[in-house]
């Protein structure tokens, strides 16, 4: 035991000569409470010398915080720094920020015993001003820097726009990072997952809160995952049910440790004990929810358990206000729109600021031909013929409605087409 704490003490008294002012800070914020009188002794003991005035902490917490945390928020904070009840969450929240950026959380038990640590953080990390002279949320605000930080592009996509001629991409960005719930409607092709992969990857990096994204397909979040890793981006993980059980651990136990930004998961793991568990562990700093028409009972493709999703994240959030909400659907008819913020509104109180850029394919055009029974593949494969480029990389998909139509078709089609179909292993 007593070899133990002469190593922490070795190590305080290291960190009291590299970062004096980290200690003193430590030294003040530990001795606020009546029953501290030890930690007075200690930090005396490394310091050697006696507890900061509370000018003196505040000179050094401000000089730890330059350029850690958004200017505004620090002065705010040092003008409330006298209150008794701020030390050990003030603490807390210090020590956190020393690590951040890297893959380190705040210890669940730290954000229970004291949550006003995690409310610190957000605070005056992830709470963006526009003061002209705070460079932190000039840099870390800035969506456009944060495209470029992280996926190497110098602009979003031109098209489509806000109603102010902003791409409307770099908008949903912009307010997904600022923290604000929203429905955004992009065609398919426009970069949808661009739009809440940058908010994920900026609350992480300010907060080290986790977002959770909900997809109904395993096939798009495995994508989503690879498309990731292959921009060097390895702190999105999915847990779905075609992972083997050492895979599926190994991607908990990311979640858990805090290795992982994001969680792509189907709506239908909520229900999970293993996902529910790891999700206990972490600060939910985001709710993403991909294809999101599936809310919608009047949506084509509507699934009861999205509708649950807003129940889950009530009942996580407990006596918090619930974390910010991002819808993002390519299709969304009026009523559509609607029943989803409707939904969330009655279910969490929360409104989804709408920005809609369509749903039409300027790459895609579509054609109505008349044909019989009789005539219909010889149609299919005479407009093939004649669309299809005779050199160079293309190719053509035809849908039938049967296994034995597909077989038939290909066979006809020849030129050794693949056949696939629902039996079929891809």
């Amino acid at each position: 035991m007593f070899d133990v704490l002469e190593n922490q003490l070795g190590a305080f008294r290291a960190l009291n000569t590299k970062a004096p002012d980290t200690v003193a800070a430590y030294h003040y914020l530990t001795t606020r409470g009546e029953q501290d009188q030890g930690f007075g002794a200690v930090f005396g003991h490394v310091r050697g010398a006696g507890v900061p005035s509370v000018d003196q902490a505040r000179q050094a917490l401000s000089r730890l915080l330059e350029g850690e945390a958004c200017r505004t928020a620090v002065r705010h904070v040092l003008d409330q720094f006298g209150a008794p009840q701020t030390g050990w969450p003030m603490a807390y929240a210090l020590a956190w920020i020393s690590v951040a950026g890297g893959d380190s959380v705040m210890p669940p038990w730290v954000r229970m015993q004291f949550p006003d640590a995690a409310r610190m953080v957000k605070r005056l990390r992830d709470t963006a001003c526009d003061a002209a002279d705070c460079s932190w949320c000039r840099d870390k605000s800035d969506p456009v820097k944060a495209l470029s930080r992280w996926f190497g592009f110098d602009g979003f996509r031109p098209t489509p726009t806000d109603a102010d001629g902003r791409p409307l991409q770099e908008r949903i960005v912009d307010e997904g990072m600022r923290g604000n719930s929203l429905l955004g409607i992009l065609p398919t092709g426009t970069g949808k997952s661009v739009c809440y992969q940058i908010p994920a990857l900026a609350k992480f990096d300010r907060t080290g809160a986790l977002t959770v994204v909900i997809s109904p397909l395993v096939a798009l979040m495995a994508d989503q995952v690879a498309g990731m890793v292959r921009t060097g981006i390895s702190s999105a993980v999915t847990v779905n049910g075609m992972l083997s059980l050492p895979e599926r651990q190994d991607a908990l136990d990311k979640v858990r440790i805090g290795e992982a930004a994001m969680l792509l998961i189907s709506p239908e793991q909520l229900r999970s004990v293993s996902v529910r568990s790891v999700l206990k562990q972490r600060e939910i700093g985001l709710w993403v929810l991909d294809e999101a028409h599936c809310v919608s009972k009047w949506g084509h493709d509507f699934r009861p358990d999205y509708r649950y999703i807003s129940r889950f994240i009530r009942e996580t959030a407990g006596d918090e206000d619930p974390a910010p909400v991002i819808c993002l659907t390519a299709t969304a008819k009026p009523e559509v729109v609607r029943d989803i913020r409707d939904h969330f509104h009655q279910r969490l109180g929360t409104e989804l600021l709408l920005l809609d850029g369509g749903a039409s394919r300027t790459n895609l055009s579509f054609e109505v031909r008349s044909t019989g029974k009789r005539t219909k593949l010889a149609d299919i494969l005479d407009v093939i013929e004649q669309r299809l480029p005779a050199e160079g990389a293309s190719g053509a998909v035809i849908y039938c409605a049967t296994r034995k139509a597909t077989e038939e078709t290909g066979h006809t089609a020849g030129n050794s087409p693949d056949r696939g179909h629902e039996r079929r292993s891809a």
